[in-house]
């Protein structure tokens, strides 16, 4: 399954609401070779973890609303709680939070 694109603000509080475990990439509409393996590489090989796309831009308020402060953080959440967040644009560190809430921790 490939990464969501949030379009809302609602939407993102609904996928929260719906999924345990949730990787939100908040980024700006650059496509490049980062967010295309998180797109659709990370995204296929985790199918527990629902991986979503925020553009920073359209969603200025969330991201505010989630403290995010720089381009290509990625937020984690289980169970609809921010239980890390990862400023670095590391393939390793993402895939090592998807592999953490893979399993529940």
């Amino acid at each position: 399954m490939s990464a969501v694109k949030v379009t809302t603000t609602e939407q993102f509080y609904q996928l929260l609401r719906e999924n345990w475990r949730v990787i939100a990439l908040f980024e700006k509409e650059e496509p490049n070779e980062f967010t295309l393996w998180y797109e659709t590489g990370i995204s296929v090989r985790y199918p527990v973890v629902r991986f979503l796309t925020v553009n920073m831009d359209d969603l200025s308020e969330l991201a505010a609303e989630q403290e995010v402060k720089t381009l290509y953080t990625f937020c984690v959440y289980f169970k609809g709680d921010k239980v890390e967040e990862i400023t670095s644009r590391s393939m390793f560190d993402v895939e090592h939070a998807a592999k953490r809430l893979e399993f529940g921790q």
